[in-house]
């Protein structure tokens, strides 16, 4: 499915642990050109599938199925697409570390507004302890999410883009990178 637009949001709802429901909501663009809404989508459930064996099976995830279009200058939206939602459940064996430290992968963009950088993050839910050495997260783990995370990046017809809510302004995102710490997500706005 191929439209004319700005902006389109694609969420990710996670369940099956205290604390849950958490959300995941990532943004595409298609700076002027036809953006594939189903590729957004395939995109997303690819990323996410390549992160299901980090986190406890405990854990299961659905990319929904409902992806709005977003007028970026309001924050209205403006219509949405229906693809196939994908459900799944994650694959990792072992306990997870407390649901507050999480991994992050930081977007980059090349957008600055009054002198500050336009940035977004991608926050990693229950990783196993097993990701984890001398409390910070395994080379391993940094190394496969950046490879996931530059995949979503790059598709074609899926310009993944961070979206400013406060300044009614998004931008692609050029470069992302798996922060070699933990992280804590202090709030969800959804």
């Amino acid at each position: 499915m191929w439209y004319m637009t700005d902006l389109v949001r694609v969420r990710t709802i996670f369940t099956g642990v205290a604390g849950t429901p958490w959300y995941s909501n990532l943004y595409f663009m298609g700076a002027g050109v036809a953006i594939n809404v189903a590729n957004c989508h395939a995109q997303v459930a690819a990323f996410w599938n390549a992160y299901k064996p980090n986190v406890t099976t405990a854990v299961s995830y659905t990319v929904e199925g409902d992806v709005p279009t977003i007028d970026d200058a309001t924050g209205n939206i403006t219509g949405v697409t229906s693809v196939t939602p994908v459900t799944a459940a994650c694959t990792g064996v072992g306990d997870s570390l407390p649901y507050q430290t999480q991994g992050l992968i930081r977007l980059y963009t090349n957008t600055f507004i009054s002198g500050r950088r336009l940035r977004g993050r991608v926050f990693l839910v229950a990783p196993l302890e097993s990701l984890s050495t001398t409390a910070l997260p395994t080379a391993a783990y940094v190394s496969s999410m950046n490879a996931a995370a530059t995949t979503m990046k790059g598709a074609p017809g899926a310009q993944l883009a961070v979206y400013s809510r406060t300044h009614h302004t998004s931008a692609a995102v050029q470069t992302v990178s798996t922060w070699s710490q933990w992280a804590v997500q202090r709030s969800r706005r959804d």
